[in-house]
């Protein structure tokens, strides 16, 4: 318990289910591991410089790799996300995505020179996983905070994950002094210990969080029926929100540049 000055400053005072809460931003602090150490910090800089050894094509095959696994994710994750919802396996999609990502993520360390095949083959999965979980993610917002505290919950959240990635930061520099790992080819214990991170972070998730049961099942075929349905009315929509159209379209640009 927090000492009573103290508690008045907790964001999520007075909400309910606050092992559910916390068990959900369990799984936002594991992901920065990836987020941060491979696709923001260090893998682009390996794949350039170790895997392909080649400036004239390296930024294109970076480039054409990421494109790639977050086309998937746009492909998959309305069938995805219908699917889950009407059969209630949130939170199975958010384990499998989640612990397969780590495992990719460890398997990164494999990678030698000059093996190109091998680092889009291991990259594309998990940066898929990794997104395609973040869908799972968010998607249980709803079952855990009422809209109106929606604000508050996604903020603190947000304030943990930024909190870890500033801690993996400090942790990876540290590696990085402390085991002279200077040079890209040297950063294959930081991947394994990325996708450690990861997973070990994501158990509280795998332990304690609860999903509802679906209200009705679904045949695959309505399922699909309906995902269609949906795709489409968004796509005739989007005109609506053009802001997070350029929005969506502006980080898509900017994480293959």
């Amino acid at each position: 318990m927090l000492p009573p000055r103290l508690s008045r400053l907790y964001p999520l005072r007075g909400l309910p289910g606050q092992g559910q809460l916390w068990s959900w931003i369990s799984f936002d602090v594991a992901n920065q591991s990836f987020t941060l150490i491979i696709n923001t910090l260090l893998f682009s800089i390996f794949f350039q410089k170790v895997v392909v050894r080649d400036p004239s094509r390296d930024d294109l095959l970076w480039t054409l790799t990421y494109a790639a696994s977050m086309l998937l994710v746009v492909i998959v994750s309305p069938f995805a996300g219908a699917l889950a919802d009407a059969r209630a396996w949130k939170k199975a999609g958010l384990l499998v995505t989640g612990f397969s990502c780590a495992a990719f993520t460890c398997a990164l360390a494999l990678i030698q020179p000059g093996q190109i095949a091998l680092a889009i083959a291991l990259y594309i999965p998990a940066n898929f996983m990794f997104s395609l979980g973040e869908n799972f993610l968010a998607s249980f917002m709803p079952e855990l905070s009422e809209r109106k505290h929606f604000g508050r919950v996604s903020a603190f959240s947000w304030a943990c994950a930024y909190s870890a990635a500033l801690l993996l930061l400090v942790v990876t520099a540290g590696l990085m002094i402390g085991l002279k790992l200077e040079k890209p080819e040297q950063w294959r214990p930081i991947f394994v210990f990325a996708g450690l991170w990861f997973f070990l972070m994501a158990l509280p998730t795998l332990i304690w969080l609860k999903e509802r049961p679906a209200p009705v099942r679904a045949t695959a075929h309505r399922l699909v029926v309906d995902t269609v349905k949906q795709l489409g009315t968004t796509i005739r929509e989007a005109a609506r929100f053009r802001d997070l159209a350029l929005l969506l379209g502006a980080s898509l640009l900017y994480g293959t540049a």
